[in-house]
């Protein structure tokens, strides 16, 4: 239960000068808000427990605040249960919340430094606490703009922060980044239980939540004694300070610091043939009732040796044990010298059993000498043994191979009622803690194609949910050619046996699912689903874990899963799989769609259309942009972020071709046809673009558009259809068939299509001046051709114009042609093509044709079947006339029309 505590103005004089608290580490001030308004308007400052606290202790406790001016004052704190939180207090004064002008100590009832907060560059108090190192972070600042509140992120360990102005708001009474920091409830004690005099007994102390798990944040001094007064305590793998009392007094202290992440290991020391029981306490917390075993300590015993050391250690689950050779030793202690001698005048046979701390209990036995099945206990409570024969030589005797085919810490016990000197004795022995791990972890995708590249075959659209599994399994000769105790790569984890043991700790251990991209080289490693800490390894059965992935990428990746310490050994275990894919778009998105009308000053805007199987329609530009895209949001730019980020070229090959016949609006479908890329108004887009961070651009200028009859001007929308054929192969040639992902459409301003045709006119003129040949644009209107007034783009080269069929006196190259005075204007040309003057003599006529196929003039959908053959003509064609027919001298020019 969290209480509201009053806050009391104590006037006390300055503090003497204290030292640090045995409670540092266990409470800290966690955030001080100094209000938006007038006294009292929601200022507080915030103390939070970080242990289990009695109130009778905490209502000892003050927070004593100084300005940087050197005014001073302290606040008691009362009726406090749990966390402690000071709220809308009206005293002390503004003066004392001025962030940036304070420093505060959190102080326990003898006036001993808890924790410390300089705000700004205030530090006054910091000299005179005769404590300097505190676990976690003292100062805020630098400070935001105009700061009302400071607070720890993460809540209650983390490091000070504010911000500008009131956009932080506060957290009274709540965490200040939504977590709730874990408090420390009890310490668990684990050693062997018993002990040889000589040996000494290793102790790990380990500083838990409520829920049993590791407190890593813990620092704090814990007092150490034994309920004999006797033994001498030494620091093992500690990082902090271990200070002993005395010798032989069983007493001592611990400093832990934050990098012991919680748990130490230190050794105790006793030459008294006895059972005692460690103590320890950290303020009011003390050790754990349910791991707090007595410890025996006798004379003589057994030793398990690894190689001359008296440590095992680690192995693999499966493998036979390594770092030996393994030796039993039956020693004394040497009472002169506390030194271990071996027993040489030892026989008999040896009782050998496991004990399993972690987990407590045993799927599997650990085997001997290769066939021979060690029984195994629960933890803390040894009673079932195996008889080995054994024979001892000078008080040693060579133990045959072990393994252990599952995973988790286990001790090795021995006992045996030996002849010692012709008497029996019982002599007892048990090993050090020692962790079996597994070989590795075997990674399963079910359907996985493992395509190396964009070329192989498709797996899932991106964003897409996919299952797998882990499974940590045992060490196989054939997977470690090399023999050191990894995977070799490509190694077959498949058919390795599963470590039951994986899903069965007391905690579980931290497994980590990462990915990493294989294909494209430079493309974006996008974000895993489903990835990052796994959890037990108990779903579907102990040892496995049921995956549920996603990748919101294109392209191929591999999967790794590691645990860096394992049950605290510091031995990592690792696993991966690759490649995965390849993974396609998870739809395609067609941004971009644009086509302009050729004579864009044509009064509408028009294009020339073609006909089917006679003329091409006028090439036209389009502008088109693709897409592809990622799960979620609809795609609507590379900018946005939700284009994918695919290198070059990748999945070009899945875009289908998409027939423009079947994306005109406004008309009916029969007015395209074809099939060619931009043929006859069809559109292919396989094989056509490269995606380059998730997009696609095209830029063509010759799109045509054809009728397949002819044609009232018709008013066109074209669409563009895109779709990825759910990444394999296509079934139609459309975005509506069974196979198809999200299909995707852009539509394009309508463009006015017009079929239509040039016609020259026939002309004469006197011998001694040039001759203007006209021309006229015509438009079919569905009934009749009429003249097209809209046209103000075309513009052939009268030049080009070609010369036969002359009459009379007129011969080849008494005339020449050439461009006219300007294009059409209106429709119209007075002067499309200029004849010279033949001169006097040279009168007659001939044939003049504008060929619209000549490659100076390629404007073919302006051709016509003139003549009625039923085939278009190359190019219109007129008669010109020169001086033939004088006429009356009041006509001024004589013009033939057809």
């Amino acid at each position: 239960m969290k209480f509201v505590l009053i806050l009391i103005s104590l006037l006390f004089g300055q503090l003497a000068q204290a030292a640090c608290s045995a409670y540092m580490g266990q409470a800290v001030i966690n955030e001080v808000y100094k209000g938006t308004g007038a006294p009292g308007n929601g200022r507080f400052y915030e103390v939070r427990l970080l242990a289990s606290i009695s109130s009778a202790v905490t209502s000892g406790w003050s927070l004593r605040i100084c300005t940087a001016g050197g005014s001073c004052t302290t606040t008691g704190l009362s009726n406090a249960d749990g966390d402690l939180f000071l709220l809308n207090s009206s005293t002390p004064s503004t003066t004392y919340f001025a962030l940036g002008n304070i420093d505060i100590v959190l102080r326990d009832a003898d006036g001993n430094a808890i924790d410390y907060l300089s705000t700004g560059t205030t530090s006054g108090q910091y000299a005179g606490l005769g404590c300097t190192s505190f676990p976690y972070d003292i100062v805020a600042n630098p400070l935001a703009s105009n700061t009302f509140a400071v607070r720890r992120v993460p809540d209650g360990t983390g490091n000070w922060t504010s911000s500008s102005g009131n956009s932080g708001g506060s957290t009274p009474d709540t965490s200040n980044d939504g977590s709730t920091p874990s408090t420390l409830a009890a310490f668990r004690i684990f050693h062997a239980g018993q002990a040889i005099n000589c040996q000494g007994a290793q102790i790990t102390i380990r500083a838990v939540d409520s829920g049993g798990n590791t407190l890593s944040s813990f620092t704090g001094t814990i007092n150490l004694s034994t309920s004999t007064g006797h033994g001498t305590w030494s620091n093992v793998d500690g990082l902090g300070t271990l200070s002993a009392v005395g010798n032989d007094t069983g007493t001592a202290s611990y400093a832990f610091v934050a990098a012991d992440n919680g748990e130490v290991v230190l050794k105790l020391d006793n030459r008294h043939t006895e059972s005692l029981n460690i103590d320890l306490s950290f303020g009011g917390i003390t050790e754990s009732a349910s791991y707090d075993p007595d410890l025996v300590f006798m004379p003589q015993g057994f030793q398990f040796i690894a190689n001359g050391s008296t440590t095992l250690p680690h192995q693999i689950a499966g493998r036979t044990f390594t770092g030996g050779p393994f030796i039993l030793r039956a020693v004394s202690t040497d009472e002169s010298n506390n030194q271990c001698t071996a027993l040489l005048d030892v026989a008999g046979a040896v009782g050998m059993a496991a004990e399993c701390e972690d987990p407590t209990t045993c799927t599997a036995n650990p085997v001997y000498g290769g066939s021979t099945s060690l029984p195994v206990n629960p933890d803390n409570n040894v009673t079932s043994y195996t008889g080995i024969a054994v024979n001892f030589v000078n008080g040693e005797t060579t133990l045959a191979s072990l393994r252990h085919d599952d995973a988790g810490q286990l001790r090795l016990h021995a006992r045996a009622t030996l002849s010692i000197a012709g008497v029996s004795q019982l002599l007892t022995g048990v090993s050090n803690a020692f962790v079996v791990r597994p070989f590795a972890f075997a990674l399963a995708v079910p359907g996985n194609p493992a395509a190396a590249d964009a070329t192989g075959a498709p797996f899932q659209r991106a964003g897409a949910v996919f299952s797998g599994t882990a499974r940590a399994v045992m060490w196989q000769g054939a997977d470690d050619a090399n023999g050191d105790g990894l995977p070799d790569v490509g190694a077959n984890l498949a058919d390795n046996a599963t470590t039951p043991g994986f899903g069965r700790h007391v905690s579980a251990p931290t497994v980590t699912l990462s990915h990493s991209l294989v294909s494209p080289a430079g493309g974006d490693a996008g974000t895993l689903g489903g990835g990052g800490s796994l959890g037990a390894f108990t779903t579907p059965a102990n040892g496995e874990k049921a995956l549920s992935l996603s990748w919101n990428e294109v392209g191929v990746i591999g999967l790794s899963a590691d645990t860096a310490d394992y049950l605290g050994s510091g031995l990592a275990i690792t696993g991966s799989l690759s490649p995965i894919g390849r993974f396609y778009p998870a739809s395609m998105s067609a941004l971009i769609l644009a086509y302009a009308p050729v004579c864009a000053a044509g009064n509408p805007p028009f294009t020339y259309a073609g006909l089917t199987g006679t003329k091409a329609g006028q090439p036209f530009a389009v502008t088109a942009k693709v897409c592809a895209c990622r799960p979620g949001a609809a795609c609507q730019d590379a900018v946005t972020g939700d284009c994918l980020a695919p290198a070059l070229n990748f999945d070009t090959t899945n875009l289908p071709s998409t027939n423009y016949a079947s994306r005109v609006t406004g008309a009916t479908a029969s007015l395209l046809s074809g099939a060619a890329p931009w043929a006859a108004g069809s559109l292919s887009l396989v094989n056509a673009l490269n995606f380059e961070n998730g997009t696609a651009t095209l830029n063509d200028p010759a799109a045509r558009l054809d009728f397949t009859a002819a044609q009232a001007p018709q008013s066109l929308n074209l669409q563009l259809a895109v779709c990825d054929h759910n990444g394999t192969a296509p079934t139609d040639s459309s975005c509506t068939g069974t196979d198809d992902n999200a299909a995707s459409t852009v539509s394009a301003a309508a463009v006015s299509f017009r079929l239509g045709r040039l016609r020259l006119v026939s002309a004469s003129a006197p011998v001694d001046q040039a001759l203007d040949l006209p021309a006229q644009a015509e438009v079919w209107t569905g009934t009749q051709w009429l003249g097209h007034g809209a046209d103000q783009c075309t513009n052939p080269d009268g030049a080009l114009a070609s010369l036969s069929a002359y009459t009379d006196n007129l011969a080849a190259g008494e005339t020449t042609a050439s461009d006219g005075a300007a294009g059409l204007t209106a429709g119209q040309s007075a002067s499309l093509i200029r004849l010279s003057a033949p001169g006097a003599g040279n009168d007659g006529s001939l044939q003049v044709l504008l060929d619209l196929t000549n490659a100076g003039n390629f404007l073919p959908w302006l051709r016509e079947d003139w003549n009625g053959d039923g085939a278009l003509d190359p190019g219109p064609t007129a008669t010109a006339s020169f001086g033939q027919y004088r006429g009356s001298d009041r006509i001024i020019e004589w013009r033939e029309v057809n």
